[in-house]
């Protein structure tokens, strides 16, 4: 389960020429963008399903398509959620929840749900929220994920795997409970959810406006492992990991949760971190941390590399997760 291998759907890929769009299909680019002419501004297209979480769905839904659409400097404006629900277990509170999930969290990012579809089907045997999320960035503010260039910082906002300490919580709490940690460790892990939180369009505002931006990337399935993998590979560069900063971005409440259930944080489902590949490191970490939010420096790009690949630079094994770490829990 899971994401296909990044050379299989790169090989897969290539039947599709993108046409007139600004960014099309590729491994790493998360955001189609399409130029709509006259000097408009350029419209973004994501689409992602929810398949791991059921508590809160709808909300997760809205954050990870606002999420992608963050990471190329695009403010999200319409979205459309296609609601897939089980034939077992179903009933008018389920499907009256997953849409009042929706809604708030439509609300709290100004966006309008503007249609969608729902249905009862065998096909699933768990609620699963597929979105399309547009928006629009202005020409001159467009980031693109090959941004990145030899001597840029990376910067990681948000903190490691804060989706799956949340996930994991509110999907396996007597687990937890059955592992040592009490109960209320399990509701603050459940409340990662909204502190920190999974949205990270007020961390591609902030650092946007602190300095230039070469490349973002918002680490989802695989985590901020396999996000370091995506950004090296849509650049074509090497990236020098700091493997000891990158490990201190695991919260030790998220540590707990992750032992607990014998998952490896750092390749585990991450909504509310933000990659930023910057020239300017001191200039946008000190504005997000301005900002309440938690930043580290975790690698350096060091120089254009065929493919794209990472260096951890403790000489250690750059870890590969086939499968999410949470997708192996289900």
């Amino acid at each position: 389960a899971g994401k296909l291998p990044p050379d299989m759907l790169a090989a897969l890929l290539t039947r599709f020429d993108g046409g007139e769009t600004v960014i099309g299909p590729g491994v790493g680019n998360d955001v189609a963008v399409v130029d709509l002419g006259d000097d408009q501004p350029y419209l973004a297209l994501k689409s992602d399903p929810v398949t791991f979480a059921t508590d809160r769905i709808g909300w997760y839904a809205l954050n990870v398509n606002a999420n992608d659409l963050a990471t190329v400097g695009a403010e999200p404006r319409w979205f459309l959620a296609t609601v897939l629900l089980p034939e077992r277990d179903t009933d008018a509170q389920l499907a009256e929840r997953i849409l009042a999930d929706v809604a708030d969290a439509a609300s709290a990012l100004g966006v309008t749900v503007a249609g969608g579809h729902t249905e009862i089907t065998s096909a699933v045997r768990r609620v699963v929220v597929a979105g399309s999320m547009i928006g629009t960035v202005e020409r001159e503010s467009l980031v693109r994920p090959s941004g990145l260039k030899p001597g840029d910082s990376l910067l990681l906002a948000g903190g490691a795997a804060v989706e799956a300490t949340s996930v994991i919580a509110r999907e396996f709490k007597e687990r937890l409970l059955g592992a040592g940690l009490d109960a209320e460790e399990v509701r603050r892990a459940a409340g990662y959810l909204d502190d920190p939180g999974i949205g990270v369009l007020d961390i591609s505002r902030v650092a946007r406006n602190a300095g230039p931006i070469h490349a973002m990337h918002d680490p989802t399935e695989g985590g901020v492992v396999t996000a370091l993998d995506e950004l090296a590979a849509a650049a074509s560069v090497s990236i020098s990991v700091d493997t000891k900063t990158l490990r201190e971005a695991v919260t030790p409440l998220t540590r707990r949760v992750c032992d607990a259930v014998g998952v490896d944080p750092l390749g585990a489902i991450s909504s509310g971190a933000m990659l930023i590949g910057t020239p300017a490191p001191d200039a946008v970490a000190g504005a997000l941390r301005d900002a309440g939010r938690s930043v580290w420096p975790v690698g350096r790009v060091a120089a254009s590399s065929g493919p794209g690949t990472c260096l951890p630079d403790d000489g250690s094994s750059w870890p590969v997760f086939v499968v999410d770490e949470v997708a192996r829990l289900f």
